[in-house]
């Protein structure tokens, strides 16, 4: 094996370790952050509603109370739905009805717990993010009904940063298996804010009244985003490439691919590489879930030899797994570069 070949693996490796550890560690941070925060936010709630008990007690207060009021549980602790779906994350007890009067006024201590409410809030939904999935009931807006909702969270490991979450609903319906003559209750999806190159149709297909068919549903889609969200960073991490990284002094500052095009699938993607202010070479490519299936570079050289040399470039990229997409282009690049293509 080449010898350059061998250290510029070793180098992908190594920032790819370097990479996934930084986020190791950060979401360590985060997590021990949080839950050090959440536990405070909880000691101050505790401390104002035992002062506000005492508050009420020396008013001598003659509206009952249900006892149960200070501790009433969210069935999620927060409220940034999707506008499509979000009637069915209210809640349907109307919880101010219950309240005195006298407490809804924007005393002091309100105030205080309000914005403790809200900042637990938050805290709650970013803990749910780590997680990647979240499965919780949800109010039954009919007597018969039976509904989950399931939330999935994607992070960007290049922007390390979290995009919107999904959504998907599922209810049970009732049915019957005229096969064993028994009455069924599968789940089947409800609603749902996925995008629509996700094969919902196909993954609905393993659903049925178990809670095991839902770890399936659940796993099959996660993967399916989590995949694409890694293709998404995978390309972007091309950016990160520039002239000096291949021992171009001249505009060594400047990226070796000038633009990125692609679908929100990322399933077909175009790089845009130039020479000074014109285009010089154009990527099109074709991936599925894994891998880069084809690959075709346009050029307004078409003298056979320069075509020769495009040609192979094509077939080091042409099946290239998307964990080994900058690997395959350096030795892309270097071969661009030998043959004084990219100057």
């Amino acid at each position: 094996m080449d010898v350059n070949i061998l250290a510029n693996d070793i180098e992908d490796i190594e920032t790819d370790i370097n990479v996934i550890q930084s986020d190791i560690n950060n979401l360590q941070s985060i997590k021990y952050e949080l839950l050090n925060e959440l536990q405070q936010l909880q000691q101050q709630q505790q401390q104002q509603q035992q002062t506000t008990t005492a508050t009420n007690n020396t008013r001598n207060n003659d509206i009952p109370i249900d006892g149960n009021y200070y501790d009433i549980p969210e069935l999620i602790k927060h409220s940034h739905f999707d506008s499509s779906i979000s009637s069915y994350f209210e809640s349907s007890t109307n919880v101010s009805s219950i309240i005195p009067q006298q407490q809804q006024q924007n005393t002091p201590i309100n105030i205080i717990q309000q914005e403790i409410e809200l900042r637990e809030n938050i805290l709650y939904e970013n803990i749910f993010r780590m997680t990647g999935i979240t499965a919780f009931p949800l109010n039954k807006h009919l007597q018969k009904e039976q509904l989950m909702g399931l939330r999935f969270d994607i992070y960007s490991t290049t922007t390390k940063t979290y995009s919107s979450p999904h959504y998907v609903i599922l209810k049970k319906l009732n049915s019957f298996d005229y096969k064993l003559q028994i009455p069924k209750r599968n789940w089947i999806i409800y609603r749902d804010t996925l995008p629509k190159y996700i094969p919902l149709k196909e993954y609905s297909n393993l659903l049925d009244e178990s809670t095991e068919s839902i770890h399936l549903f659940v796993e099959q889609i996660r993967q399916f985003i989590h995949k694409t969200q890694y293709k998404h960073d995978k390309f972007d991490q091309l950016k990160s490439l520039t002239r000096n990284n291949f021992g171009l002094k001249l505009r060594s500052n400047l990226p070796m691919v000038h633009k990125i095009n692609r679908d929100l699938q990322c399933q077909r993607i175009k790089l845009i590489i130039k020479h000074k202010s014109s285009i010089l070479l154009e990527f099109e490519l074709l991936c599925s879930i894994d891998l880069i299936e084809t690959v075709k570079i346009i050029s307004k050289n078409d003298q056979p030899q320069f075509q020769d040399h495009l040609r192979f470039c094509e077939s080091i990229v042409k099946d290239t797994k998307i964990n080994d997409l900058l690997k395959r282009f350096r030795l892309v690049f270097d071969v661009l570069i030998k043959e004084g293509i990219i100057e």
